[in-house]
């Protein structure tokens, strides 16, 4: 796909690097300017809004959020504890690479209350150095709260589901970030709530609702757009294969909510008829997003790679990254470190599906391969495209 935009006239591309250089990119992204210094209590008007099934950026113009996840130990206990620094990989470096290499205007960091209970003041500085530098380089942040034992949730809290005590923490990082008009909220990773009413509402006890905890972030004033995933309420045999089909959307009145699900196995599986009916009723009713999805060679839980190959990876991957073209939704691909959508933290060169033999879902063969450069290509095929499009 990217070989069919090097035929623009290579006139015309100095042209647009010399008279737009970064601020093209800038333009691309849709992002607004903020400041680097004090993000956190910077003051401006410019949120992301919702208007039916369509994210806009401050200024009015349509945007359509397309990057990568980075995990790290904001979220990982284990690693958290032996020392390991987030910004090692959540960096400068690492988002110019992802906004002007890779084309990308987002990144997912997912964090963990229980992890930053060991050190508020430690955990949140570093967290807003990270936030700083991704947004100096034009990236949107998605907070994603991964509440389960490797985030150190431990007993009662090690349930999958939201309890009271998060929603005072929800409300100190929507405080704290009230003004940053480039962070979204998602307010749980893959949950384990076992059906709606009890993910809409709580169980009556400690465990808390969606509607709880959007009302405890909209008490502090903040008007940042905000996540759901269905999880396990919305069907399929684990919490990641959850969908959307028997959801009702009028019980959710908040009008800025973005709904998200992951896809793993269900790329390599899948068509757009059967992707169309997990959405349910939100299909081009409310902006949909894919927090997570990959198309995995190899991976420790084989179901996820099952029935891929060398010969059809790169036919599935472009048929998905096409289907999420045509329904406007956003996503964040799983995830942007080594051997998954980059070689190494350098040079970030994508990994490719071709590593010079044939392999199938899980051989050794196939533990270099990755979709990197197909993201990669649609990616710099979108720019071009808009870049064209704005002269």
């Amino acid at each position: 796909m990217n070989k069919r935009f090097r035929i623009i006239s290579s006139v015309v591309l100095i042209a647009v690097v010399l008279l737009a250089g970064i601020a093209v990119t800038r333009l691309v992204l849709q992002g607004p300017t903020v400041p680097k210094k004090n993000l956190s209590t910077s003051i401006t008007p410019h949120m992301l809004y919702v208007q039916g099934a369509q994210i806009y950026d401050g200024s009015g113009h349509p945007l359509i959020l397309r990057g990568a996840m980075i995990e790290s130990s904001f979220a990982y206990i284990h690693l958290w504890q032996m020392g390991r620094d987030p910004l090692l990989f959540l960096n400068t470096p690492t988002f110019n690479a992802m906004a002007q290499q890779w084309y990308m205007n987002a990144v997912r960091i997912n964090i963990s209350q229980w992890v930053y209970n060991t050190n508020p003041s430690v955990y949140l500085t570093r967290l807003d150095t990270a936030i700083q530098e991704a947004n100096a380089a034009g990236l949107y942040v998605i907070l994603d709260f991964h509440d389960n034992p490797q985030s150190g949730a431990l007993p009662p809290y090690n349930d999958g589901m939201l309890h009271k005590t998060s929603l005072a923490w929800w409300q100190t990082l929507a405080q704290h970030y009230l003004l940053n008009p480039m962070i979204l909220f998602d307010l749980i990773n893959e949950p384990q709530y076992t059906n709606w009413n009890v993910w809409l509402n709580g169980n009556g006890g400690d465990v808390v609702g969606m509607k709880a905890v959007i009302a405890a972030i909209r008490s502090t004033g903040a008007r940042q757009l905000i996540v759901l995933e269905p999880g396990r309420a919305g069907g399929g045999k684990t919490s990641e294969e959850g969908g959307w089909a028997n959801f009702d959307p009028r019980t959710i009145n908040n009008p800025a909510i973005v709904y998200s699900k992951h896809a793993y196995d269900g790329v390599i599986t899948g068509n757009p008829t059967i992707w169309d009916k997990q959405w349910g009723a939100l299909l081009h009713t409310h902006p949909i997003y894919y927090g997570e999805w990959a198309v995995l060679p190899t991976s420790f839980t084989i179901s996820q790679c099952k029935g891929l190959t060398s010969t059809n990876a790169d036919v599935i991957t472009l048929a998905f990254l096409n289907y999420l073209e045509q329904r406007n939704a956003s996503w964040t691909a799983w995830d942007f470190r080594a051997s998954n959508l980059i070689k190494d933290a350098t040079s970030f060169t994508p990994t490719s599906f071709a590593v010079g033999a044939s392999w199938v879902c899980g051989a050794p063969s196939a533990s270099q391969a990755g979709m990197g450069k197909d993201v990669q290509d649609y990616l710099h095929t979108v720019f071009t495209s808009q870049v064209l499009h704005t002269h």
